[in-house]
């Protein structure tokens, strides 16, 4: 698909004064480009007179402490500017967080400690993916090496959807870089988009991928002292529950215990707040901080569409400046196995020949383990490439990477997969998770 070129014939320059913001969206590419003075998005600090690439439909905020003069080159680009307070003073209060993160996070190095474990939680669409880019991008300028973790099986941050996932971050990143980083992430599939569809596994697999991150920060002094931000899924209230017996809240504090935070964000929502103060032991700070008048509630089509760029950008790359190219491969329906865990919503012919739903749905299956046919209801469905050595440990095992089966030959017994390497899959154990995706790039 060709990107349409920037319009560099047409430039608007917006003067900022100290402790002010600059709102931007646009419907077409464009470029921004600081001319004088700091300037910052998203906790990353702009360069003066380096062009930053905006795409079709981005959406941002740029915050001055100082002052500064920004260009914008293109057309259809919708900004203004406001004074800091006309947002609740938001960017002074994420930048009081990260200072007094950091004085904890001196003294963890000082003292060959862990540093501060923070979560973020709040309600769906309130900014707590963009509250969690700032903190990282302000601890990495500072040249620590914090761990991002998102456990947003929804619309995950730093994986496609459906997973859990983290990621040791050395730089500052931009929202659409997905935390561009040395290492490769530590990514579970829960095989689910929704958490709340498999607690018990979901829980599981939180805490084994704390476990890891233990052990990763323990042989790593700088990652030890550096901490983590963690993010969470949007918090549901269901109205029919008593508030002890919210799952919203057993998720939360399940997670609060997996990764022993010590300091919890809660954004604008007050029921979440109070609950979490009472019930959470007196040694986790709870802060409560206001919405950004930024954000925008997701619809349910914008979320589809969210994840369908996330699964793209896995294949095709974050951007056209890094863009990457998968592969197509043929493979025997022979060599390689699928399943799926629990409790999955999935249509009757994916189920084994002669299985009975209801039965099956009888037995405990949190973890368990069932082998789907090979068959025609696979095709546009993702895969996660399992690391597990038998089918029995799926559940306890972090995944390699994702394929997509883009055709199925049931005469003879082969699939095509779209593939981001052109090797085969480097283990034979494959997840079936709830995500159909067509490329349209190819």
């Amino acid at each position: 698909m060709k990107e349409k070129k920037i319009n560099r014939a047409i430039s608007t320059d917006y003067v900022l004064k100290p402790y002010h913001i600059l709102r931007y969206e646009t419907s077409e590419p464009a470029n921004l480009v600081l001319k004088n003075g700091q300037a910052e998005i998203f906790g990353r600090e702009l360069c003066i007179g380096q062009e930053m690439i905006l795409g079709a439909f981005d959406r941002g905020t740029l915050n001055t402490f100082h002052g500064c003069t920004v260009t914008v080159l293109g057309d259809n680009v919708i900004a203004f500017v406001m004074a800091m307070n006309e947002d609740q003073n938001l960017p002074i209060i994420v930048l009081n967080i990260h200072a007094n993160l950091e004085k904890r996070r001196h003294l963890a190095n000082e003292n060959q400690t862990r540093g501060p474990n923070v979560m973020i939680c709040g309600l769906d669409s309130v900014g707590k993916s963009t509250l969690a880019l700032n903190l990282i991008n302000y601890a990495a300028r500072k040249s620590h090496r914090p761990i991002f973790v998102d456990l947003n099986s929804s619309l995950n941050q730093i994986s496609v959807p459906s997973t859990i996932s983290a990621i040791s971050v050395t730089k500052p990143c931009e929202m659409k870089d997905k935390f561009c980083c040395e290492e490769e992430p530590l990514v579970y599939c829960l095989g689910q988009l929704e958490p709340t569809d498999n607690l018990e596994l979901y829980h599981k697999m939180v805490q084994q991928l704390s476990e890891m991150i233990n052990i990763r920060a323990e042989n790593d002094a700088k990652i030890l002292s550096s901490g983590c931000i963690i993010n969470t899924p949007g918090f549901k209230k269901d109205p029919s529950l008593p508030v002890n017996s919210q799952p919203g809240i057993e998720l939360l504090k399940n997670s609060i215990q997996a990764f022993e935070v010590e300091t919890v964000i809660v954004i604008e929502d007050v029921f979440l707040f109070q609950f979490l103060k009472k019930d959470l032991p007196n040694d986790v700070n709870i802060i409560r901080i206001p919405k950004s008048s930024a954000v925008v509630t997701r619809t349910q089509q914008q979320l589809n569409t969210g994840r369908d760029s996330s699964i793209a950008a896995y294949y095709h790359g974050e951007t056209k400046r890094n863009r990457i190219y998968p592969h197509h491969l043929t493979i025997s329906s022979v060599d390689f196995e699928i399943y799926r865990l629990g409790v999955d919503k999935i249509s009757d012919s994916l189920l084994p020949h002669g299985s009975n739903k209801e039965e099956e749905e009888a037995e405990p299956q949190w973890r368990k383990v069932t082998k789907v046919p090979f068959g025609k209801d696979l095709k546009n469905h993702v895969l996660a490439v399992s690391q597990a050595q038998e089918a029995a440990l799926i559940p306890d095992s972090p995944v390699h990477g994702f394929i997509v089966v883009i055709d199925v030959n049931t005469e003879k017994n082969k699939f095509t997969i779209l593939s981001p390497n052109k090797e085969l899959p480097p283990n034979h154990l494959l997840l079936l998770t709830p995500i159909m995706y067509v490329d349209i790039d190819n």
